[in-house]
Formats: structure tokens, sequence, C-alpha cells
């Protein structure tokens, strides 16, 4: 199930700079297209001081990691909550010195137009995660970047994984054309979506920002 995430790491990768046909421009234009910026701030538990870094991001990868139906949004909030580290991560306080079980807190800004999401859904055991991630075609990201107070993707394309075992198993993908019509996409063949795309399939959605 990792392989959809892992080539469309890859191939980003490759045309960023990696590949010996790739252009400083089209880096630069899939930098601003598909990331956006995450700051991570960590604060100390014994005299408040804080220390972070920020990092450029390609969406989110959302750790499944119950078996019970949950909401993209839901999945997201969770992401961007605050968290203690455990004792063995502590995070030493440059500004007393003392190691500390630290609030870690993300923050985000820069939303891309293009923005992925995978939905991680394989354990170490390789076992497969099956659980229904129910999302809305139109998904409202209003407060979750900084400085957005009103902003809106729209889903664009959904791969899926079929099969019971993340080291095998069958992908397809589901896409929108122009006109708003869905069509599946299972190898040499394409055809109509019928119905919602599949909540318990899904591995990795792209949406695009609503103008």
């Amino acid at each position: 199930q990792q392989c959809a995430g892992e080539f469309m790491t890859l191939l980003v990768s490759a045309l960023r700079g990696e590949a010996e046909w790739s252009t400083g421009e089209l880096s630069m234009f899939l930098k601003h297209a598909m990331f956006h910026q995450e700051k991570s701030t960590l604060v100390c538990a014994s005299c408040g001081g804080s220390g972070g870094t920020e990092t450029g991001e390609m969406g989110f990868t959302l750790h499944l990691t119950c078996s019970k139906d949950m909401s993209l949004v839901s999945l997201l909030k969770d992401y961007l909550s605050e968290e203690k580290l455990d004792p063995s991560n502590a995070w030493r306080c440059s500004r007393c010195g003392v190691k500390t079980c630290a609030a870690k807190k993300i923050s985000l800004s820069s939303p891309p137009p293009v923005l992925p999401v995978l939905l991680k859904r394989t354990s170490s055991t390789l076992n497969k995660n099956k659980s229904k991630v129910t999302f809305a075609k139109t998904l409202d990201f209003s407060g979750f970047y900084e400085g957005e107070e009103s902003l809106f993707y729209n889903l664009i394309g959904v791969v899926n994984h079929h099969g019971s075992w993340a080291a095998s198993g069958h992908y397809t993908a589901d896409a929108v054309g122009s006109d708003g019509k869905w069509f599946t996409f299972n190898d040499t063949s394409c055809g109509p979506t019928w119905g919602y795309p599949n909540y318990s399939t899904a591995s990795l959605l792209l949406f695009e920002r609503k103008n």
C-alpha cells in the first residue's frame, strides 16, 4: 500500500532536481504547487522556553492507528493537536538545559494549490487497516493554516488499494474531469465511477485549492 505514496514522492523528487532533464524552474513550480510550510514547536515543561524547526512538506501523511471508522477532518485535527513527548523522546531545552517531556505543536502556513493526503493503512507487520475514512468532495480547511480564515479544497483524485495484505493487491484510481464527471482507471480500462469514491480502499487523496 505504501507504493502509491512512495511513487509520488520519488517522482516529485526526480522532477525537482534529481533527474538530468529537470530544471530549476520546474523545481520551483512543484515547490509552490504541492508543498506547504510545517512548523514544529516544542515548549519546555520546566521553564516554558521553546524551540523548533520549519520545513517544506508535500501534503500530509496520516497514520490510521485504530480499527474504527473515522473522518478525514478528525485525522487532520489529531495530526495538528498538541502532544506530549514520551520520556524516550525527551527534548533538552536550550534555555534551561533540562531534558524534559516537552509539549509539541504543529502549525501550518502557505497552503499549496494542490494538496496530497496519504492515508497510511499499513503496519510494521504489513497488515492493512481497512477502516473507512470518510471525506467530502469539498473540504473546509479554514483555520488549519495560519492567516487563512476561508480556505476550501476540491477533491480531484483518489488512488485505491484493493486487497487485504499491504505487500500485494491491486491499485485503481478515480479522477474528475473538467466537466465534473468522475472516471475510474483500472489497468487498461476506463469508465464512469459508480457512486462515491470508496472510503475503505482510498489510500491517496489529491485535492485542488478552490478559487
